[in-house]
């Protein structure tokens, strides 16, 4: 009797895994890269839990007989029932659904963020919901959760310009230089936007930098996008909190 009560269990646990394989190698074939890993992350997840589930179950069933052959019959049931629940519970649709659904959201998510910051750090860490919208072709709602996420870590800050909303991603330019840093951190502090000759001379005043060095780096960074400098009103604006031209 013991011998068949794991033969099965086994069966089914084997079989579990069968199908989750067949099941990932044949989407892994996909060229969709994303979808790939999706399938991977759910095949482990989903086939781990199953068969820890599975392991109670064959421990519980071992003890049920055991328990039997000394003629405790209570035990023999309630063993029996936990055994008999462990099975339900790691084949049932909706278990594994849940495992699945939970680990996509995870998955999700990872890659939303991976691209918000990818946007930050273009934009010099400055966005708004309209960049992130446009960009990342996200929606408020998942675009607001997404921000959100940062801010709860530390990592972005909500501030304010006029009318306007946006996040700051200080880390984002942490890679710049001294004066590329510092010009942008200006036009933070001015609503996103300030004369070009109000800049320079408070970076004189605050660093004693060269009117040369500070020109070149805001050359830079009107070439990789981060500002934009208006020759007719001598107006500098960063890209991340207005609309580009």
């Amino acid at each position: 009797m013991l011998v068949e009560i794991i033969s099965l269990i086994s069966f089914l646990i084997i079989t579990s895994i069968i199908i989750s394989y067949l099941r990932f190698s044949i989407f892994s074939n996909l060229e969709v890269f994303s979808y790939r890993n999706k399938i991977k992350d759910d095949f482990a997840n989903s086939t781990l839990s199953a068969f820890t589930f599975f392991i109670i179950a064959l421990a519980a069933t071992g003890v049920a007989y055991a328990a039997r052959i000394l003629t405790w019959e209570n035990l023999s049931i309630i063993i029996s029932s936990i055994a008999g629940i462990s099975i339900g519970i790691s084949l049932h649709p909706l278990f594994l659904y849940k495992l699945i659904k939970n680990n996509e959201e995870k998955r999700i998510d990872k890659i939303i963020d991976k691209k918000v910051l990818q946007v930050a750090i273009k934009y010099g860490g400055v966005v708004t919901i309209s960049h992130l919208i446009f960009e990342v072709d996200l929606s408020i709602e998942e675009a607001y959760k997404a921000l959100k996420r940062f801010v709860d870590a530390g990592e972005a800050y909500v501030k304010q310009s006029g009318n306007i909303r946006f996040w700051d991603f200080p880390s984002a330019r942490a890679h710049l230089a001294k004066t590329d840093y510092e010009i942008i951190e200006n036009l933070i502090e001015s609503g996103g936007r300030t004369k070009k000759i109000e800049l320079i001379n408070k970076l004189i005043s605050k660093y004693s930098w060269s009117i040369e060095g500070i020109e070149q780096a805001i050359n830079r960074l009107e070439v990789n996008g981060i500002l934009k400098y208006d020759r007719l009103t001598d107006e500098l604006r960063l890209l991340g909190i207005s609309i580009k031209d």
